[in-house]
């Protein structure tokens, strides 16, 4: 494939440019069909519904919230509707309905239904040094990489050899996607990582005295002085690698390697807003702010609503606390609770600038919704 068509792709991707929004946006107001996918689980509550264009990013994560620790065996039914307004919920039988609906028509939770943003980026500022910028970090994380790095002889490097980038998208980055993510693992086409992401960015390696451990390849945006992390892994996706902290002292470094190097931001690049989300609760913790994704995926807003008030439903949301947004945009770290369930406060969600935590009970929000067994 040609270098401008491998370009032109990634840009529809994951491009975040004026031209490239407009594009989306008009693209998406003359398309007037939306797919409705309702998942099961073999009966186990609850059953879910989403009524958009990008719904797997939520969808999928919220199945595998489902299934628990056990074998996600979720079925879907996929229809597709044409609609006059794709924000209007279309007739589905589910106990949780996910809606799309444009950015900017946010509300505070109420008459069960919450509004939370698709997808959200941690950002780390590294434009005033080396101090200002740990400051944002945590301070566990601070002393897990001074203890990672001192367990061991590392070695960190940048590399622009084809070979040695192919070797780590092969046996690091693809195997960690499929030990991470199983079946709904989404790599970046090795033509698109090495066009679009080794030409146009920064790789790096991390080595230990046997050799290669793990790699992180980020893009470049000269604009914005910007990295944005999108290719990472250890090698054979093999667990004891994590446990050496080799996944750690890749960020490590890079903060680092930015700091001295002139970078402005550091993006980690997108998750959904659940706070029971261990990508999210790591990326908030070395991050000195949390947005709407720049890309496309920003201009989307998920409204949840809850058509069914059982003991199972109740606690699903109790077990998930979730980045709500308000009318002004500003995040909400947002906890449900009852009487019989406790707001799951061990799971923090503030990050530069969130707005205070707020606590939902949900005979409150659930005040209209038919009560069931179950």
């Amino acid at each position: 494939m040609s270098a401008f068509l491998l370009h032109s792709r990634y840009a529809w991707r994951n491009g975040d440019t004026a031209a490239v929004l407009a594009a989306r946006r008009l693209w998406r107001s003359v398309n007037p069909c939306v797919t409705v996918v309702r998942s099961d689980h073999g009966g186990k509550s609850p059953s879910l519904a989403y009524q958009g264009r990008y719904g797997h990013y939520c969808l999928d994560y919220l199945e595998k919230l489902r299934a628990g620790t056990g074998q996600d065996h979720s079925s879907r039914t996929v229809r597709r509707h044409y609609v006059d307004d794709p924000a209007k919920p279309v007739s589905v039988d589910a106990d949780i309905h996910l809606v799309e609906r444009p950015a900017g028509r946010s509300a505070p939770p109420q008459d069960a239904f919450v509004d939370f943003p698709l997808r959200l980026h941690f950002m780390l500022d590294t434009s005033k040094g080396l101090a200002d910028t740990m400051k944002h970090v945590s301070r566990r994380e601070r002393e897990n990489f001074k203890r990672f790095r001192l367990a061991r002889p590392w070695n960190w490097r940048e590399s622009t050899e084809l070979g040695e980038f192919l070797h780590f998208y092969r046996y690091a980055y693809v195997p960690t996607m499929a030990w991470r993510h199983g079946a709904l693992a989404r790599v970046e086409p090795e033509d698109s990582a090495v066009t679009c992401v080794l030409r146009r960015g920064r790789f790096f390696l991390l080595s230990d005295e046997d050799g290669p451990v793990a790699g992180i390849a980020c893009r470049w945006d000269g604009r914005n002085r910007q990295l944005t992390v999108r290719l990472l892994g250890v090698m054979g996706g093999e667990t004891g690698h994590y446990s050496a902290g080799a996944m750690k002292l890749l960020y490590a470094n890079l903060i680092d390697w930015a700091v001295r190097n002139g970078v402005d931001t550091i993006d980690y690049q997108g998750t959904e807003p659940f706070l029971s989300k261990g990508t999210l609760q790591w990326k908030r913790r070395v991050s000195s702010t949390v947005m709407r994704a720049p890309n496309f995926l920003g201009d989307s807003t998920i409204r949840m609503y809850v058509r069914r008030d059982t003991d199972s439903i109740r606690e699903f949301l109790v077990a998930n606390p979730v980045l709500t947004e308000d009318q002004d945009g500003t995040l909400v770290p947002t906890y449900f609770y009852d009487d019989r369930r406790l707001p799951r406060r061990d799971l923090p969600g503030e990050c530069g600038t969130t707005g205070a935590a707020r606590e939902i009970h949900l005979d409150q929000l659930l005040q209209y919704t038919p009560r069931r067994a179950g």
